[in-house]
């Protein structure tokens, strides 16, 4: 384990930062969970790298502090500091690889399409054509095991229940036709971190 310590800026919501979040909670690892309003992200942003959030401040043993901005350079290290990758290359290859096409999928979702009318039909399409499509390509390669890799919690499993807990929130029947994936679902959110956070996180939309 590391001897860093963290802090973690973002909205007070979740986004781009829960999965991040999820990590820490994991990995059980302590850090400053820094949520900015409008006012206060005005004031800070000209201080961040990209001048958006979230991003991770990481303080060493000699006090130097270093940001890391994007969401996903920021789990890729946590990951790496917290060993919640696979045990060999060809596994962290593969999970790498099943979480691309996975997050290619989440770019497209209608989540923020303003017209309601609309949206509901985007969904509906979403549902029935690339979700239904991306699960059973998932269900298809989840094993017998406890996670997807074996008896080793991954940033993977993480991400595949995080993810689908937004969409169980536009499709309550997400898991249907996926019994695997129901059950690996349920088996991370019953990890005692992560039920842990869950239960203790502030309540905001998505």
């Amino acid at each position: 384990m590391s001897s860093y310590t963290y802090k973690l800026y973002y909205f007070n919501s979740r986004g781009r930062a829960e999965m991040i979040r999820w990590i820490f909670a994991a990995a059980d690892v302590k850090y400053e969970d820094i949520r900015l309003d409008k006012e206060q992200w005005a004031k800070k942003k000209s201080e961040m790298p990209f001048g958006q959030m979230p991003v991770l401040e990481v303080i060493d043993g000699n006090g130097t502090s270093t940001l890391i901005a994007e969401s996903r350079a920021i789990e890729r290290f946590l990951i790496k500091q917290f060993n919640l990758d696979g045990e060999t290359d060809l596994d962290c290859a593969k999970i790498d690889s099943i979480q691309e096409y996975m997050s290619d999928l989440f770019r497209k979702m209608p989540f923020f399409e303003s017209d309601l009318q609309k949206k509901e039909k985007l969904m509906k399409e979403a549902f029935e054509g690339p979700v239904a499509k991306a699960y059973e390509i998932v269900e298809s390669q989840v094993g017998s095991s406890k996670y997807f890799l074996g008896e080793k919690l991954t940033w993977f499993d993480l991400a595949i229940t995080a993810g689908s807990d937004v969409l169980l929130m536009f499709n309550p029947n997400l898991f249907e036709k996926y019994p695997k994936l129901k059950k690996l679902h349920s088996t991370v959110r019953c990890h005692p971190n992560i039920s842990a956070w869950i239960a203790k996180r502030p309540q905001t939309p998505y």
